[in-house]
């Protein structure tokens, strides 16, 4: 994620005061997401994603890395860790 981290605050940042920018924002984001279907899909079956979980759980962005990384400080491996733990959580 780190790579993509600082190209969406930039993203983010003009997203803030231009519609074009908001829109290729959202879709970017919705296109994240729609990604996740695919893993879901496969997994379901071998059940390996829990289903006490809502599918919107399963995605991820690189919204939480700087989240944890810039905000809380984490180095990479410490967000490494958190997610590996968080995603093993839910699916399993």
């Amino acid at each position: 994620m780190r790579p993509l981290a600082g190209l969406f605050g930039a993203l983010d940042a003009g997203a803030a005061s231009d519609a074009e920018l908001a829109e290729c924002r959202r879709a970017i984001v919705a296109s994240i997401r729609e990604n996740w279907q695919p893993v879901y899909a496969h997994d379901l079956p071998l059940h390996w994603v829990r289903t006490d979980r809502p599918r919107d759980e399963l995605a991820g962005s690189p919204d939480t890395y700087v989240r944890l990384t810039r905000d809380y400080g984490w180095s990479d491996e410490q967000c490494a860790s958190w997610l590996t733990a968080t995603y093993r959580d839910i699916w399993i």
